[in-house]
């Protein structure tokens, strides 16, 4: 029966012959056509359904919530070196970090190479760095240097990752039979003197410290203190003194000024040390 009416509704029928007066009166009649009133509504919505899936219909976009998407990972990286392929891997990304840190705060500076050929870096590229002894288990240290230029200034810059406890082991330093702690107030504290100093907090309220400093042989220097997210202590610093390739560190020339100004290796290092991660 629903076959039949479903071609009856949707074939091409000749006019009907049909007495609608005489199918009103007949109590049969009636009684057929309310029996097929459910397949009637049923057809209407297959037909419903067929229009809304029909080809002429674009499908609607498939889109994502947020909440599918997985979460991007923690942008930096930490201080490892427990062997000597993350030890690697940590002076790489320092290295990296300290080269886009300069870059950000002193687009025109530029890389040099000084002292011996041997261990400077070549021109145009920071400094190398170089890893703790592996045998240290915990607060490795890591160090490099070069030279930089600024507007016809050149001078030395280098990074240093200081341990709290430099006494537990390690080629970088070592405290013999008297091994002491380190007061972390030494990096951070501006104590009384001539020359410019300023103590504040950063990211997370971690302390840091830029300060102006004059070495022995009269060198001005520009120095940046950074507490790290682990404890460790960065240290940036940029003098005056400029090594000139070849030779060693007795042919230093005295620059008129540092090539980045106290404000400037302020940045720098705050830039590297918020990438370190705990």
């Amino acid at each position: 029966m629903t076959q039949q009416l479903f071609e009856d509704l949707t074939a091409d029928a000749p006019p009907s012959t049909i007495d609608v007066a005489g199918i009103v009166r007949s109590e049969k009649r009636r009684r057929t056509l309310v029996r097929v009133g459910v397949p009637v509504a049923a057809i209407a919505v297959l037909a419903t359904a067929f229009a809304v899936i029909s080809p002429a219909a674009p499908a609607p976009p498939v889109t994502f919530s947020a909440q599918a998407t997985a979460p991007a990972p923690a942008p930096g990286f930490r201080l490892v070196a427990t062997n000597r392929a993350t030890r690697a891997a940590t002076a790489a990304s320092l290295r990296k970090a300290m080269g886009d840190a300069v870059r950000a705060t002193a687009p025109d500076a530029k890389w040099l190479a000084q002292g011996d050929p041997a261990y400077s870096t070549p021109d145009g590229q920071p400094p190398l760095i170089t890893g703790d002894g592996v045998q240290r288990t915990q607060d490795q240290m890591f160090f490099g240097g070069t030279g930089i230029s600024l507007d016809g200034r050149r001078g030395t810059i280098r990074l240093s990752v200081i341990a709290v406890n430099p006494c537990n082991g390690g080629t970088l330093s070592k405290c013999g039979t008297d091994p002491k702690i380190l007061n972390p107030d030494t990096y951070f504290k501006c104590y009384p003197s001539p020359e410019e100093c300023t103590e504040s907090k950063g990211t997370d309220g971690r302390r840091q410290r830029v300060r102006t400093t004059t070495s022995l042989h009269g060198f001005v220097g520009h120095e940046a203190t950074v507490e790290l997210a682990d404890k460790r202590t960065l240290l940036v610093f940029v003098d005056n003194e400029f090594i000139v390739p070849g030779t060693d560190p007795d042919n230093s020339v005295a620059q008129p000024e540092a090539p980045l100004s106290l404000l400037q290796i302020g940045a720098v290092a705050t830039a590297i040390g918020d990438q370190i991660l705990p």
